[in-house]
């Protein structure tokens, strides 16, 4: 593999055909560890548009806290996912997939954005929450392609 450092992601570079290779899989192995932070995205819901609503960070993914949350919480959450804002339904779940780990609390839209994590919200990993106040969310799936009616 052969970087010229222009690239956005490893399959950018120049390679072998993907699996074409002659390495030894115990003796040449390579890890990366890369300074600064991962851009944090709201993890896709488990059940196609339907689920428990989650923010992967770091490589680790964790639950958003219900505290404060809203419609338009809701319905950026929905954009961000599915390139429309529309909620079928959100409500505080009795169960969180993650149990006590949280990575957002007191999240705050003041008006539909592009991602969940651009609104104000506490530090991630700073929380005041339990198991039992997460997120669970369902969005309309598709794109909003529809003209309004004059």
């Amino acid at each position: 593999m052969t970087c010229d450092g222009e690239e956005t992601n490893l399959g950018a570079c120049s390679h072998n055909p993907w699996g074409d290779h002659d390495c030894s899989a115990s003796s040449e192995c390579i890890a990366l560890f890369c300074d600064g932070e991962v851009e944090p995205n709201t993890a896709p819901l488990v059940h196609g548009s339907t689920g428990m609503i989650n923010v992967l960070y770091n490589g680790e993914i964790k639950s958003i806290c219900d505290d404060g949350f809203s419609q338009v919480n809701a319905e950026t959450a929905c954009n961000e996912l599915y390139g429309n804002p529309s909620v079928v339904d959100f409500r505080i779940a009795q169960l969180c997939d993650y149990g006590d780990e949280f990575w957002l609390d007191d999240v705050n839209c003041g008006e539909v954005m592009g991602k969940l994590t651009q609104c104000d919200h506490t530090a991630f990993g700073t929380h005041n929450c339990q198991n039992g106040e997460c997120i669970y969310l369902e969005c309309t799936a598709q794109p909003d392609n529809s003209e309004e009616e004059v």
